[in-house]
């Protein structure tokens, strides 16, 4: 565990022990040199801690599935420790069977005969600054990379070729790749590896950092009638569906409520079809189109509709997420 989560941590227990009982909240082990978990002590019992910075409704989605996943491995209660959450996520959290603790002392946590539930400290985001690889450019090469694993031991240039990203850049991102033991360097060449734990980061960074970044226009069907109707529209060509219509077209399991076009044209090229009417707060959203492949079938990769599925905030796209994650991720190590 870095300097930052360790900070994270103790600020946290100082703040809760300022409101409670004092010292009834205690550092058992600090993770790092050695020791894989940090724990809490409360009230005697010892719950193992999970850090994370700030989390948002972009992220909350992802941060949760991992959380039941670590949960459901451990022999011990455990706790999400966080720099800031907002007030209704954390009820969320909370009621999803996830106890939680922010920097300045909230908490919502509940285990056996321990009831601790503390509200109104002020906090406010603290801006983050990701890592480099996980910044907008590195976000679109990680993309390639778990697009295509075998691209990340070709040279420089014909990664180049493959994703029109500066050969500084591509430099810059293996190697940060490689000190977070997301690329293995061997004298066979290039591998990555731990794919399970970079796709959980690369889903949260595209949430947070680009997809935002991408929106070029947002639209709404002309009738009710169009909208039943969306399947018959054809987009046009450098047009794809994403998102849960883009979910519906591989499964048919969730009927969309929201609409995501990845675009290489521009978005005006969608109205002669006589669908749809531009509108600022449309459930249509049209994103700039961030990668070179050309999708086949009409729609995005199934790891971009993963991810656009687990930044909705919507419990019932998560569960579709996870449908496709068993069916096509199933084997990320």
């Amino acid at each position: 565990m870095g300097l930052e989560e360790n900070n994270t941590l103790e600020k946290a227990i100082q703040s809760l022990n300022e409101q409670i009982k004092p010292d009834e909240i205690t550092l058992a082990s600090l993770g790092g040199d050695g020791c894989r978990e940090s724990v809490v002590r409360i009230k005697g019992i010892e719950f193992v801690c999970e850090i994370k910075g700030n989390i948002t409704n972009a992220n909350a989605n992802v941060i949760l599935h991992q959380l039941f996943e670590q949960k459901s491995q451990l022999n011990k209660p455990l706790l999400l420790v966080v720099k800031y959450i907002y007030s209704g996520l954390m009820e969320e959290f909370s009621n999803q069977g996830i106890n939680v603790l922010d920097s300045v002392g909230n908490c919502a946590i509940r285990h056996n005969n321990i009831l601790l539930i503390l509200k109104g400290q002020k906090n406010v985001p603290v801006k983050e600054t990701p890592d480099r690889a996980f910044q907008e450019t590195g976000i679109k090469l990680i993309f390639h990379f778990l697009l295509h694993p075998e691209s990340v031991n070709l040279p420089y240039r014909s990664i180049q070729e493959q994703t029109n990203i500066s050969l500084g850049t591509i430099k810059n991102v293996i190697e940060e790749l490689t000190a977070s033991h997301f690329i293995l360097k061997t004298g066979q060449g290039r591998f990555l590896k731990n794919k399970k734990r970079l796709l959980e980061r690369w889903v949260v960074a595209y949430n947070q950092t680009l997809k935002p970044r991408l929106l070029l226009s947002q639209m709404t069907f002309r009738t009710n009638e169009k909208r039943d109707k969306w399947l018959a529209m054809v987009l046009p060509e450098g047009m794809f569906w994403g998102g849960e219509s883009g979910a519906n077209m591989i499964n048919n399991f969730l009927y969309p409520g929201t609409f995501d076009i990845y675009s290489e044209v521009p978005a005006k090229m969608l109205l002669p079809a006589g669908f749809v009417v531009p509108k600022e707060d449309g459930e249509i959203k049209i994103y700039q189109k961030f990668w070179l492949d050309r999708p086949e079938n009409g729609i995005v990769p199934t790891l971009l509709i993963y991810a656009d599925l687990m930044g909705s905030g919507n419990s019932r796209c998560v569960e579709a997420a996870q449908k496709i994650y068993d069916h096509e991720f199933a084997d990320f190590e």
